[in-house]
């Protein structure tokens, strides 16, 4: 019994079950960018609004494309490899934009004090994330 759970362990641990997941993760957040709808990228595309809302609607395609290309290659073997890692690059540099936006900027706005909980949760499961994607970049 004790191999079996640590088979479905193993599974997903896999890399390509990571990238599944966060390339999937970016498609959803790059639609809900399109729709304008609140995601775990909101904060980055508040800076966005207004006068800028067309480079909100940029980031939220460039955030998808990002997500396909992760999953492409899964699919079709012919694309070059650059591809995919330029795909990663994008998707950690918007991530840590995400960290830093969504939790680190507000901790020095207060939210420490407001909701440390809340606030420690949410960068726990960010940093989970970010985690996640390091591992499929590299």
């Amino acid at each position: 019994m004790a191999k079996g759970k640590a088979d479905v362990t193993k599974n997903m641990n896999n890399p390509l079950v990571l990238q599944i997941l966060v390339g999937v993760l970016f498609l959803i957040l790059g639609i809900l960018g399109l729709q304008e709808k609140a995601s775990a990228v909101s904060q980055v595309y508040d800076l966005f609004k207004g006068d800028l809302r067309f480079l909100q609607m940029v980031l939220a395609v460039i955030i998808l494309v990002a997500g396909l290309l992760q999953l492409l290659p899964l699919f079709v073997s012919a694309l070059p490899g650059s591809l995919k890692k330029v795909s990663g690059l994008v998707i950690l540099i918007v991530w840590l934009a995400v960290v830093f936006l969504g939790n680190i900027v507000p901790a020095f706005d207060g939210a420490l004090s407001k909701d440390f909980i809340g606030w420690l949760y949410s960068l726990i499961v960010n940093l989970i994330v970010l985690s996640a994607i390091a591992s499929i970049k590299s």
